[in-house]
């Protein structure tokens, strides 16, 4: 099957049918050197042959057969040394790279990389350097050289935005980054990669990245104490939510904003958060939502000095919780008793 697809491909190219028993793809580099050094040999025909090669390469490596990917990329890149074609040759150095990082061999992609690197900024491609550096700040992270790779990642952050487009690759690297820094601890550069990421979600109408970016935001600032900025970040990306129908995705969010408003002082919407909350976990019968709800009510009426409503509220959850053998029964209890 390989060699009828091989055969398919060079079949699909003009100007090779002359030559395709001369230029077999199995001869040796060398051979084909020679070959190409030959006068009688067209521009047109040596561009054509190199065209194969590079489809062979792409086609050898959807097969999973690296050994030939490689082979056929050299001999792409061999061709364009000939032609002194720089704009394909970066192409070329490119393709191995991929190639090497697939196969684990992150030095050697590092070299084709910066190959392709150091050609594309002589030729002033912007978006081919956004891409090579996206791909070296890739390969420095999977060698735990976080430095590099922030420096990486963040040039094709810059060449990018300075292009206005690929908002899909800023949130790649955005995200790249955000990981970067909060391992180190920088919540400061942790906080800026995630709202340059919600950005590039905006653009790119991505719903579930936009919910994911909020609510990551909204449980950051409720842990500093900042309530304002959490309650409107976990707003906003339940706005999105319930537009998504996901119900189950909507409990969590619909609890942490309660815990916000109360914080905040404004009892009446936690209330009617809770009881909201309470509503969806008895639509989609979720019974461990339900006995926390019933719970977080419990707690909300006894902190209003409601005692009879949190009575209920904490009976309930009580009762659910010990009829699903919940660890959660012994702390309603405890509740109760300090009632």
């Amino acid at each position: 099957e390989i060699e009828l697809n091989e055969a398919e491909v060079l079949r699909s190219q003009k100007g090779l049918a002359k030559y395709r028993q001369k230029l077999p793809f199995e001869q040796d580099l060398h051979q084909i050197t020679e070959i190409l050094a030959r006068k009688n040999l067209t521009l047109k025909e040596k561009t054509a042959l190199l065209d194969s090669y590079n489809r062979l390469g792409v086609l050898y490596t959807a097969l999973g057969n690296g050994q030939r990917a490689e082979q056929m990329f050299l001999k792409s890149l061999t061709i364009n040394e000939l032609l002194e074609n720089q704009a394909n040759l970066a192409e070329s150095y490119a393709n191995l790279g991929t190639l090497y990082t697939n196969r684990g061999s992150f030095q050697l992609a590092i070299q084709m990389f910066f190959n392709a690197l150091d050609i594309d900024q002589a030729l002033k491609r912007q978006e081919n350097l956004a891409n090579h550096y996206t791909n070296l700040g890739t390969l420095y992270v999977e060698l735990k050289r976080d430095q590099q790779a922030e420096r990486m990642f963040r040039m094709a952050i810059e060449i990018d935005e300075t292009l206005g487009q690929q908002q899909k690759r800023i949130a790649h690297n955005a995200k790249a980054l955000a990981t970067i820094y909060d391992k180190q601890g920088n919540q400061q550069g942790w906080e800026e990669m995630l709202l340059k990421g919600l950005e590039s979600d905006k653009v790119l109408q991505n719903q579930e990245g936009m919910v994911n970016k909020y609510t990551t935001l909204g449980n950051v600032y409720a842990n500093r104490g900042e309530w304002q900025r959490a309650e409107e970040m976990i707003v906003k990306g339940l706005a999105i939510e319930e537009q998504l129908d996901n119900p189950r995705n909507l409990i969590d969010k619909y609890a942490t904003l309660g815990a916000i408003y109360i914080r905040q002082g404004k009892f009446k919407s936690a209330e009617a958060i809770f009881l909201k909350n309470l509503k969806l976990n008895q639509q989609i019968k979720n019974s461990v939502g339900i006995a926390s709800s019933y719970g977080n009510l419990g707690v909300f009426y006894k902190n209003q000095g409601e005692s009879q409503q949190a009575k209920e509220m904490l009976t309930k959850s009580f009762q659910l919780f010990e009829e699903m053998g919940n660890p959660h029964t012994q702390r309603v209890q405890q509740l109760l008793e300090n009632l």
